[in-house]
């Protein structure tokens, strides 16, 4: 099957932008790619294309490319980008602390801290392939091993985008915290 054709089961295989040019189309699944959100239909969570580093540099792409660039950046020691409140009552978080990459939500008012959260750690550059550590929904599920967590990513991407955490849900909110030295300069 080539790039961008239909499998024999009727799904669409994820299409990537080659807008940036540290993240290549042709890069294989897992490393991080730019999804190119125009071309994914409703039925899009069937596929096994996504992985949560294509969600992390899309989401950071679509924000602001110099955003991105100072996420894949390894010597700033950390990166910090949480959208507050995106049209849940949930803020969107995702964090690079040195090699450690989290990416969730959190809900400080009545969890005290993470409702729902992916962890990788970049074991080499990070725009080659990450493998996971866990996922955890609440105090109550964890997945570790890296096959269900890989399964459950195209889910998990599925219901971020439907949220465009790179958008402001309101006019005039802004990123309530972008900690990676850049003046982003955005109010919505």
């Amino acid at each position: 099957m080539e790039y961008g054709q239909e499998s024999d089961n009727g799904v669409k295989p994820v299409k990537y932008l080659n807008d940036y040019s540290k993240l290549p189309i042709d890069a294989p699944v897992g490393y991080p790619h730019i999804i190119d959100l125009d071309c994914l239909d409703h039925d899009f969570h069937d596929s096994q294309d996504i992985t949560i580093p294509d969600l992390v540099v899309t989401i950071l792409f679509k924000f602001m490319p110099g955003a991105l660039t100072a996420f894949l950046d390894l010597t700033r020691p950390k990166f910090h980008y949480i959208q507050a409140g995106h049209g849940i009552r949930l803020d969107f978080c995702i964090k690079r602390d040195d090699r450690t990459v989290t990416i969730g939500f959190l809900n400080e008012k009545e969890l005290g801290g993470w409702d729902a959260q992916h962890k990788f750690p970049i074991d080499k550059k990070p725009t080659e392939s990450w493998t996971p550590i866990w996922f955890r929904v609440g105090d109550d599920y964890e997945v570790t091993d890296k096959g269900g967590i890989l399964e459950g990513a195209a889910s998990t991407a599925y219901s971020t985008f439907m949220h465009e955490p790179w958008q402001a849900s309101t006019p005039g909110q802004e990123v309530v915290e972008l900690v990676c030295g850049l003046s982003h300069g955005r109010t919505f």
